[in-house]
């Protein structure tokens, strides 16, 4: 694989700690060495699994399957419930085809914003019950917290129930305690209901004298009847002024079902991590640690992992990185596992921008997790490069921020990891209002544990400045062949293209025994900013079968084309992923095999020129017009091109136009992209000069077009910024 560091030619660096917002850095990028090659990271065969090798459309053709579904579910009163990458809040349940969406409650419901609530299917997505409510003390105004904040939710089904309404939703997260001042964190909600709405349990929770439950990240039900969850702390200090998520402390949850009350005990396991520790700039003692937590089993609930994303005392490199804990007896214990050096991988020496001083440090900010049956963890992480070495407190947090990874990695003991790259994205982030907009790294798997499912959002760099309009990607793992299948854009050609944001998916994915497996996710849809009632909408209908682990990569059509004097047009094709092409040149009679074709015209005119690109399993069309306009008068077109001068080429801000005479009568300039789409509409030639302005467009390859009486010839020239 290429290296691709000289692609990255103006980074920034990001101190960030983890109680704080990311601050920028002065750090300036390294200078590409001699001997490093620059790529265009955008081609789509430069690594294996861009979406750019399976377009929607040809996702839909090769399966049979039709486009998905968009179905309006619930809404909220803001955002402030789907922001964080380790909520669980969409839920599935393969005996009772039930997926659930915890939120918090629908804009206008009585309460305010501080209410929970669920949407529900029982049908596997196809229809939706909305806005159950979970809340009914605190909407009422008699509860002890001031709000809800970030659900998590599982659906859990007693042994032997086939009745989806007898099932439940079992529910945590962070609630706001009135009497902690401004920090106002405090409380956590532990709310269940049975999934017709009924039999509500609304529970807040406190540790006195000790620090308070915090964030429960990770909920999901097993084989073995158990459900888990992981929390941090609040050190609970009794000062209002110095408490603060301390990462000191973590909360192992086991929640199993109580068949007498109908409701759901907690046992905790307190967990202390060795993290490393560090005095930040106000004089606080802090972990290096608050960049993810999660707890995950196996479908049987037998084996399972911690994986924090935090820096050990005495790691190698010291960076926040997976820091793991494994039980093999259903989480009766726990053991640490091994530090690594994540730096030794390929993958990551291939995609990391190095230190300063040369070395590979990657820098983990987010990720979710799955295991399957083997008891192998599969990690889906978002990754950074440190900018330093140095690991003095003002300098821990420094990073590059030019290239985002998103990598599918896996271990079973700490030592033997393997990775891959599933995409990238070179954008830096963006957001609604005060709130960013994550790539949300989402991890699934199907309730046997043989498949393992991804997604990701990220936006279009060909067209957007920043991770500011999401689109919603998907790829599929085979655990038994170690195939992948083609990442797929799931939101590409619908309605909601560039629009999926803080896409959400559940812990498993759905399989129909038949070769089919459908992810259930759910995404929103904002207002104007982050305090507007966002629309959550749940995706029906994204489904890879059997047959697409390890497919051909689908063949993707696309050219550009220069017309010349004459008619003359030569075409240059730029598809992927094919062995054989066939163009029609739109006029009734022309066709080619050809990779790169020439064409000549006999008359002018607009034609539609289609390329179909094609391999063993697939084929993709690509069409666009061309305008010929300069047919005929070969002897005055000859006279014409010779007697025409453009200059300085390479051109910056006016491009100069002259003919050596005037005898040539009345003539127009105009100017065309590659495509033959015009940037420059006629402007008439005044004499035999002009100076045409150009400075409005970028940089890159363009035709100039002079037309008038005695013919039209075309002469291509480039714009340099």
């Amino acid at each position: 694989m290429k290296k691709l560091f000289t692609t990255i030619i103006a980074f920034s660096t990001v101190a960030m700690g983890f109680a704080q917002a990311p601050v920028t850095g002065n750090a300036q990028a390294p200078a590409p060495k001699p001997n490093q090659e620059v790529i265009d990271l955008e081609m789509p065969a430069f690594y294996k699994y861009n979406s750019a090798n399976l377009p929607a459309s040809a996702w839909e053709t090769r399966s049979g399957r039709g486009a998905v579904e968009f179905i309006p579910i619930g809404t909220a009163y803001n955002l402030y419930t789907i922001l964080l990458d380790g909520q669980n809040q969409v839920s599935y349940h393969p005996d009772i085809n039930s997926v659930s969406f915890i939120h918090r409650q629908n804009n206008g419901t009585t309460g305010g914003s501080g209410g929970l609530s669920f949407d529900v299917s029982t049908d596997g997505g196809a229809t939706w019950n909305t806005n159950y409510i979970l809340t009914p003390e605190y909407n009422a105004g008699t509860s002890a917290v001031t709000g809800n904040r970030y659900p998590s939710a599982a659906i859990y089904n007693p042994a032997g129930n086939t009745d989806p309404s007898a099932a439940f939703i079992v529910g945590n997260g962070p609630a706001l305690d009135p009497l902690s001042g401004a920090a106002s964190w405090g409380y956590t909600f532990r709310v269940s209901a049975n999934l017709d709405g009924s039999n509500v349990d609304e529970v807040y929770y406190q540790t006195p004298g000790a620090p308070y439950d915090f964030h429960p990240y990770s909920i999901n039900s097993y084989e073995s009847g158990s459900m888990w969850s992981l929390s941090t702390t609040y050190n609970n200090t009794g000062d209002p002024t110095q408490e603060f998520i301390s990462y000191e402390n973590f909360y192992v949850n086991e929640i199993t079902y109580n068949a007498g009350t109908m409701t759901f005990d907690y046992a905790t396991t307190d967990l202390t991590p060795d993290f490393y520790e560090y005095v930040n700039a106000d004089g606080v003692v802090e972990n290096m640690a608050g960049q993810g937590w999660s707890v995950e089993f196996d479908p049987t609930g037998t084996t399972g992992y911690i994986t924090f994303l935090a820096g050990a005392d005495g790691a190698s490199p010291l960076v926040p990185k997976p820091y793991l804990y494994k039980t093999t007896d259903g989480g009766a214990t726990w053991s640490i596992l091994p530090d690594f050096d994540f730096g030794t991988l390929t993958t990551f020496q291939d995609w990391t921008i190095p230190t300063w001083d040369g070395e590979i440090i990657p820098y983990f900010t987010s990720h979710d997790a799955v295991v399957d049956a083997d008891g192998t963890l599969h990690l889906f992480a978002e990754c950074l490069g440190r900018s330093t070495t140095n690991t003095t407190p003002d300098s821990l947090f420094f990073i590059w921020t030019g290239l985002t990874t998103f990598m599918h990695l896996t271990t079973t003991d700490g030592t033997d990891w393997t990775a891959e790259l599933i995409g990238f994205s070179q954008l830096p982030s963006a957001t609604i209002g005060t709130v960013g907009i994550p790539f949300r790294m989402q991890a699934s798997v199907t309730p046997d544990g043989e498949k393992v499912f991804f997604s990701r959002t990220a936006s279009d760099s060909t067209i957007f400045s920043d991770h500011s309009a999401p689109d919603l990607y998907v790829i599929g793992y085979d655990i038994a062949s170690g195939e992948y299948t083609n990442e797929v854009n799931v939101s590409a050609g619908t309605d909601f293209e560039y629009s999926m944001y803080y896409a959400t998916m559940a812990p498993y994915a759905m399989d129909n025994d038949a070769g089919e497996y459908e992810l259930p996710i759910v995404f929103a849809v904002p207002g104007p900013d982050d305090l507007s009632p966002p629309q959550f909408y749940y995706v029906k209908g994204v489904t890879f079968t059997d047959a697409d682990f390890g497919a051909e990569p689908a063949a993707v059509a696309n050219f550009t084309f220069s017309v010349g004097t004459g008619g003359l047009v030569s075409f240059s094709n730029t598809s992927s992923n094919a062995t054989s092409y066939s163009w029609d040149f739109g006029d009734g009679s022309g066709i080619s095999p050809l990779e790169n074709p020439t064409y000549t015209y006999t008359a002018n005119g607009l034609y539609n020129v289609c390329l179909t690109a094609s391999n063993a399993t697939s084929s993709d069309e690509n069409c666009k017009d061309v305008n010929v306009t300069n047919v005929g008068g070969a002897i005055e077109n000859a006279q014409l091109s010779a007697a025409l001068n453009i200059f300085p080429t390479p051109a910056n801000s006016v491009l100069q136009v002259t003919l050596d005479n005037n005898s040539f009568g009345n003539m127009s300039v105009s100017v065309h992209n590659l495509l033959g789409e015009a940037v420059i509409e006629p402007i008439m030639l005044n004499g035999t000069a002009m100076s045409l302005d150009v400075n409005s467009l970028p940089a890159g390859q363009y035709l100039l077009r002079l037309t008038g009486e005695a013919g039209s010839v075309s002469r291509q020239f480039s714009i340099i910024r």
